[in-house]
């Protein structure tokens, strides 16, 4: 605790955590001193100031950042911590079958939006097309992601792997290894979506999935970050800064990941999609789709054999918008970043969380 704390908790255990009688004899002992009115008022103005300033410092204190503009203890080395829960793998066809049957009869126990079975627990998904704009059609759809419009299937919620990306200030950056979720960045209803600080997207990390991927320790843990957000330019990637907000969970920044201590190239940024969020409706490459590009003489960035590399890799969100535009950054699958319509259902979710180093570092794993 900082000595300006301390000091605060003295005076408020000892003058205003009494009860009221004790409260008014200390007020009447003051003023009956010499010159009582003005000691008293001038301890008062004092006692004030100090709970202003110790309150400024906790809510400092509170607040998480990385600035990259400052010296910083890169990871990103293979070193992780599996921490929340989060639906991930198909379950195979036997359980799959003995799920959806105890479901039809009403016999299988409920964990919220999730089921239990065997000690674990379960997410079903009816495959539905989402998608908006070009391709919208379900044949895109399943090219996309090869699961068959109105198809049942369920997946097992596992432990979440984050990567230890960088520390600074005793707090740990972790972003999450695989894209896990599948979510637009916001609604075409909502003012100004593109933004961050407005999206959807930072709504539903910041609650729903929050509440659902940990539990109460755990939530504990994840430190409340600054989020800066930045308009990108085209023209030399000028950042022009914009609202500092405040997370929970957020997703990478568009300098985070161009940030070469910290992915180091194009293959460096790519990541896998989990079944979970590919049956939502997440672009997962497969070889099909490499096969079905080759086939209808469709230019890829890759040549088809270096496509085969990146299977099993999709698109994911960033936080920041280009300028002067309603789009947002990604990460496509091969690694290169571009901005796209905010309101696009086929980008997955990539997580970030900021921890105390201290209060992971003997979970870490590598």
């Amino acid at each position: 605790m900082r000595k300006g704390a301390s000091v605060s908790a003295c005076i408020t255990s000892r003058y205003m955590h009494a009860g009221n009688n004790d409260n008014e004899i200390r007020k009447n002992d003051l003023k009956k001193t010499s010159g009582g009115k003005k000691i008293y008022t001038i301890f008062t103005k004092a006692l004030a100031a100090v709970i202003v300033s110790v309150t400024a410092c906790f809510a400092a204190a509170c607040t998480a950042k990385v600035d990259f503009d400052k010296k910083i203890e890169y990871y990103n080395d293979g070193t992780y911590l599996l921490m929340g829960r989060y639906p991930r793998s198909e379950a195979d066809e036997v359980v799959s079958a003995i799920l959806e049957k105890n479901f039809n009869d009403g016999t299988l126990a409920k964990n919220g939006d999730q089921y239990v079975y065997e000690n674990n627990r379960y997410a079903r998904v009816v495959v539905k097309n989402d998608y908006v704009g070009t391709d919208s059609d379900d044949e895109s759809f399943f090219l996309y992601t090869q699961y068959e419009i109105g198809s049942v299937h369920w997946f097992l919620v596992e432990d979440i792997k984050w990567r230890l990306m960088a520390v600074q200030n005793k707090y740990a950056m972790l972003m999450t290894d695989e894209l896990i979720a599948t979510k637009a960045f916001s609604d075409e209803d909502v003012e100004k979506g593109w933004l961050w600080e407005n999206s959807n997207l930072r709504a539903w990390l910041n609650d729903e999935f929050f509440y659902e991927a940990f539990d109460e320790k755990e939530r504990k843990t994840i430190a409340t970050g600054e989020t800066y957000c930045d308009y990108i330019s085209n023209p030399g990637r000028i950042r022009y800064p914009r609202e500092t907000v405040k997370d929970k969970v957020r997703v990478p920044r568009w300098r985070e990941i161009r940030e070469p201590q910290l992915f180091r190239n194009d293959d460096d940024r790519m990541a896998t999609v989990t079944d979970y969020a590919t049956a939502n409706g997440g672009v997962r490459l497969s070889q099909a789709a490499i096969d079905y590009f080759v086939n209808n003489g469709i230019e890829t960035v890759k040549t088809p054999e270096e496509c085969k590399k990146y299977i099993g890799c999709g698109v994911y969100w960033l936080a920041d918008t280009e300028l002067n535009t309603n789009h947002v950054y990604i990460v496509y699958e091969y690694g290169n970043t571009m901005s796209y319509y905010a309101t696009e259902r086929s980008r997955t979710v990539r997580p970030v969380i900021l921890c105390k180093y201290e209060n992971i570092k003997n979970e870490l794993k590598k």
